[in-house]
């Protein structure tokens, strides 16, 4: 649990401001939070971008959610439970993924250099492809000058002239709906089909 710069009725005024739709409460509550929500997500990710896109989901839940929140509960312990939740998330994601890679190894270890093979590994990176144009076009802008192009947030911003919170936005949406999608074809790769680990080698060279 976390120990803000508030005390406990002021935790209970801010929660009340929040459900009465007040953007200004809501930054002093992000403002205060901030530091040590992102340390304790950093902790155990070991990395600044994704500690960022996950601080700024578990505020953008307690402003979404700020009407079930409980103005007797402490907001620190509720941050605390959303931030833990999301970790853990991340990190069966990433279980998933390197499961995923390592099945990826061994299958082109064993049937790489067939015409076959690589017709199929063309076939689901076409598919790959696809799936990323399904995103907003802006959204699709971004994606590749973070990703592709290997751009920071803040040079991404400057070349297209939007901030660098709308840069991070549009990389957290993105990264959501892509990792929904290798999800959904991760199940076939369990299944023994080499849908779900050709679309992971094709993101993981995509993603930052």
């Amino acid at each position: 649990m976390y120990t803000g710069p508030f005390s406990k009725e002021q935790e209970a005024d801010f929660v009340q401001c929040l459900q009465r739709g007040s953007t200004e409460a809501f930054e002093q509550l992000f403002n205060g939070y901030k530091r040590p929500v992102f340390f304790f997500i950093q902790k155990f990710l070991k990395s600044d971008a994704e500690a960022e896109e996950i601080l700024h989901d578990v505020f953008l839940t307690v402003w979404q959610q700020r009407q079930q929140l409980d103005p007797s509960i402490g907001i620190g312990g509720y941050l605390h439970t959303l931030a833990r939740n999301q970790v853990l998330n991340q990190i069966k994601q990433r279980a998933t993924a390197q499961k995923l890679n390592q099945e990826w190894g061994r299958r082109t270890d064993a049937h790489s250099h067939t015409v076959e093979d690589q017709y199929i590994t063309v076939e689901y990176e076409q598919m790959a492809h696809n799936v990323i144009a399904q995103l907003p076009p802006r959204r699709q802008e971004v994606f590749q000058l973070c990703t592709v192009e290997g751009k920071s947030y803040d040079e991404v911003g400057r070349q297209l002239g939007i901030s660098r919170d709308a840069v991070k936005d549009h990389m957290v949406h993105a990264r959501r709906f892509l990792n929904h999608f290798l999800r959904r074809y991760a199940d076939l790769t369990l299944l023994g089909l080499p849908v779900g680990a050709a679309l992971l080698k094709f993101f993981l060279t995509e993603l930052p």
